[in-house]
């Protein structure tokens, strides 16, 4: 009989039956018992007594969500702010102390060429004669033309071509073919990738 009973393991040494009294076992409430789940009764853990610190998680600061077109938007405000700020330019004639330093003019910059050799005080003088305020002009040069005198010191040389920067008010004229001589060519100034901040500045007054 001993030999087909079950082996009985309890953390509670009462709870164990007698063998005398094995026969009279409700085996069915000693299953439901013992299936039970067994708890400790200490209250303490191996950890206590151990030189470990049990270290707790932190939770972390919630970041501010920023979209990529947030950030762009703060991108382009920084570009605008180092555009130059709008500006005005007086017009009222009034006879009083302040005065400005020098006339400002909205310019425009031609090329004429296609002109017999000549100086550029000659190119002033006729479009000057023609109600035309010339307020620069310059000999251009092709860079396969020869040259007896050095390239910076050529502004007082005879040219075929000149740079001509007038009164914008006065484009009308430039461009009127019954003011210009025969066949001499007038054109808007092309101007290239490192002179288009000069273009800019020529236009802001700068």
């Amino acid at each position: 009989m001993l030999a087909k009973c079950s082996i009985f393991v309890s953390y509670n040494m009462v709870k164990i039956p007698k063998l005398e009294s094995i026969a009279n076992l409700n085996f069915v409430n000693l299953k439901n018992e013992l299936g039970k789940p067994l708890w400790s009764d200490i209250s303490r853990t191996p950890t206590e007594d151990s030189s470990f610190t049990l270290v707790t998680r932190k939770n972390k600061r919630p970041r501010a969500l920023t979209s990529d077109t947030d950030n762009n938007n703060i991108k382009a405000d920084t570009n605008s702010n180092k555009r130059s700020a709008p500006k005005i330019i007086g017009k009222k004639e009034v006879d009083c102390k302040l005065k400005a330093d020098k006339v400002l003019y909205n310019k425009r910059v031609y090329l004429m060429s296609n002109i017999q050799k000549c100086s550029a005080s000659d190119v002033s003088e006729f479009l000057s004669s023609c109600g035309i305020n010339v307020l620069s002009c310059y000999p251009v040069f092709k860079n396969t033309e020869p040259s007896k005198v050095p390239h910076t010191n050529r502004d007082n040389q005879d040219s075929s071509m000149f740079r001509v920067c007038i009164d914008k008010i006065d484009s009308p004229k430039i461009n009127d073919p019954n003011i210009i001589p025969k066949n001499i060519i007038v054109r808007e100034w092309r101007f290239l990738h490192n002179e288009k901040k000069a273009k800019q500045q020529i236009t802001n007054h700068e």
